[in-house]
């Protein structure tokens, strides 16, 4: 995707409060990068203990591998303090609810199918679309480089993370998959965009609610095909959310954590270590129709790093679909580590057939 032309598609507007003002008017962003995080990360902190206790609805479509609307479901969060909050999904066929626990558990009650990758992104991308460790990044291993960014008359000020071995692109330049940008407003601590694994999250419609900066409309995209839009119809200060958080009956107390991508934390963030990899095979039918281009696979990595739930969420062709489901059926992932714990890891994986 490039970033310059989905700039053109964000609004340039001002912060609206959901009847409350701010604490203080944002200053200026400072020019080094890292000082750029740490001036937005209080703005996106939703587990403050000073919070009061809150909750959201949003409603969300779902779009196909056309790029056509298809389910329409609704998320709600539940948030009672930093260790214990709520989320639901609900959509024909599906339905998901995660409890967490003053004594630290998590416990879940799903039926139907399983959640879309995009589905469960949605709860950070709303609630804590920027990793919570920036005071903990360790410049030995990620690189910040930042970059302005202007289309019309939008700018931006992108931070771009890579591995130090990698060269950094142009914010303006097709983004490959070892590179990860985080764009702002240019004059306020505004997240207006997030790119990593070539997708790219739109922020748009910015209100402010109990001081933090809040996107009421959001938009998830692979190149130019839509996967998921997202509305906040409802954020409230809840003065009462005890029965809401407390875990049904039946619900299920799960025996490790899960993570959606390696996006959650900056710690994870380029941590993707492939220690087996099978290539995949380039059907002869699809060279011979001169078909070509990337299979985005939904897989989930398994605390012993082998990768499973292998699912397709785009191909430019059937015929490579099955040959790159069958080869990262085979991978194995260096185990991801989470505060030295093994956990899973929902996330996409890009698979390339080019002819020649």
């Amino acid at each position: 995707m490039r970033l310059s032309l989905l700039v053109c598609l964000v609004f340039a507007a001002g912060l609206e409060g959901l009847g409350q003002t701010a604490a203080s008017k944002p200053q200026p962003l400072p020019k080094d990068p890292r000082a750029i995080l740490a001036e937005a990360a209080p703005y996106y902190d939703f587990s403050d203990p000073s919070l009061k206790p809150w909750h959201m609805k949003a409603t969300y479509q779902l779009y196909d591998d056309k790029g056509k609307p298809s389910e329409q479901g609704t998320f709600e969060y539940w948030w009672a303090s930093p260790k214990v909050h709520r989320s639901t999904w609900t959509r024909p066929g599906a339905s998901r609810t995660d409890w967490y626990t003053a004594d630290g558990k998590h416990a879940y009650r799903a039926s139907g199918s399983e959640l879309t990758y995009f589905e469960y992104m949605l709860e950070s991308t709303l609630v804590s679309p920027l990793p919570s460790d920036i005071d903990k990044l360790d410049l030995t291993k990620v690189k910040l480089s930042e970059q302005g960014l202007t289309s019309g008359s939008v700018s931006l000020n992108c931070i771009q993370f890579t591995k130090p071995e990698v060269k950094p692109v142009r914010a303006s330049e097709l983004l490959i998959g070892e590179n990860t940008f985080a764009c702002f407003g240019s004059d306020a601590p505004v997240l207006r965009l997030y790119d990593f694994s070539e997708i790219v999250v739109q922020f748009n419609d910015i209100v402010e609610f109990q001081h933090r900066f809040l996107s009421r409309n959001i938009e998830m995209f692979n190149g130019s095909k839509i996967f998921l839009t997202s509305t906040v119809s409802q954020v409230t200060v809840e003065s009462n959310s005890g029965s809401a958080v407390t875990p049904d009956a039946d619900a299920t107390i799960a025996d490790h954590e899960m993570i959606i991508g390696a996006n959650s934390s900056f710690e994870n963030l380029f941590a993707h270590t492939l220690k087996k990899k099978r290539p995949p095979v380039y059907p002869r039918t699809a060279k011979e129709a001169q078909v070509s281009g990337d299979v985005l696979l939904q897989a989930m990595i398994g605390v012993d790093g082998k990768v499973r739930d292998v699912k397709m969420v785009s191909s430019p062709s059937p015929m490579l679909t099955q040959s790159a489901i069958d080869a990262v059926s085979h991978w194995v992932y260096e185990p991801y580590v989470r505060q030295g714990k093994p956990v899973e890891v929902m996330t996409l994986i890009h698979v390339y057939f080019l002819l020649g």
